[in-house]
């Protein structure tokens, strides 16, 4: 090529549009796709809440109480609930001298994100925690 034409292809300003979108198109992308990943663990966030909200309610009406140990029915109940969401939930059931049942469900938000592309999500813990009362 001569130094013209080099010279020429420098000035040139179509396709300046299409560099430009090559450069930030990928960062849009990794972008959309974080908020795609924290939505889906928000939003799974509000099914678990649900899920301890409704074992807690059931506790509380009496239908663990035919169980040898009713916390710890419970608590297979709520894992096992569980299961499709958050594989490796942990849930936690205690009763304290007030008649408050605490139901804490912990589980690694990597395992609600859709994508995991970004990683950004892989130390976070997640931890849902529902109280009621108990009649005594």
């Amino acid at each position: 090529m001569t130094k013209a034409r080099i010279e020429r292809f420098g000035k040139e300003d179509e396709g300046s549009a299409t560099f430009e979108a090559c450069i930030w198109i990928p960062f849009l992308l990794l972008f959309f796709i974080m908020i795609l990943d924290g939505t889906s663990i928000f939003t799974n966030q509000a099914k678990v809440h649900r899920i301890v909200q409704d074992a807690n309610r059931q506790f509380v009406s009496g239908v663990f109480k035919l169980e040898p140990n009713p916390q710890m029915a419970m608590e297979t109940w709520l894992e096992t609930a569980l299961d499709d969401i958050a594989p490796s939930a942990d849930a936690t059931i205690s009763i304290d001298a007030n008649g408050l049942l605490t139901t804490t469900v912990s589980y690694p938000a990597s395992e609600t994100d859709l994508s995991g592309v970004t990683g950004v999500f892989k130390n976070l813990t997640m931890n849902v925690k529902a109280i009621h009362q108990t009649e005594s």
